[in-house]
């Protein structure tokens, strides 16, 4: 038989059942819950996953996406879905590529797709990492619809 003393509630273990009072008032009513070896390991996993830290982001690290995320914004040159594309950004770490996804915004510029109005939406460039792509993955130039009309 095992036990447990608590300031707010109390609780045992007998013959493979778990037994916790738990307080309903401030009179000293008490309700017993009774768990299966089962639940009450469920129960003890989700208050340790109630405890584990939290993630803290440190204020530099998004004042560096910020930054480096309005430089990208400003220069890509389809503007849809920002709150997204801000989100795809910081996850994918993008800050750390910007001198290289500036460049590659450039050499997309002059490319026929991006001429021929051919750009991919900015969350699917940054999620897909596309400034990785040599200049030859940049797809195949749309084909000329000259005089179908």
């Amino acid at each position: 038989m095992g036990s447990l003393q608590h300031k707010q509630f109390s609780g045992r273990f007998e013959n493979g059942v778990f037994e916790i009072d738990v307080p309903i008032d401030n009179d000293g009513g008490i309700v017993t819950i009774e768990l299966s070896a089962d639940q009450a390991e469920q129960i003890a996993r989700w208050m340790l996953d109630q405890l584990k830290p939290k993630k803290v982001v440190d204020a530099s690290v998004i004042e560096i996406n910020n930054e480096t995320f309005g430089r990208f914004w400003a220069a890509y040159p389809k503007k849809v879905g920002k709150v997204d594309a801000r989100a795809a950004w910081a996850n994918t770490k993008a800050a750390h590529h910007l001198d290289a996804i500036l460049a590659d915004i450039d050499r997309r510029k002059d490319g026929d797709q991006w001429k021929q109005g051919y750009i991919l939406d900015p969350v699917r460039y940054i999620r897909s990492r596309r400034w990785e792509d040599s200049a030859e993955d940049s797809g195949p130039s749309l084909p000329q619809l000259e005089g179908v009309l």
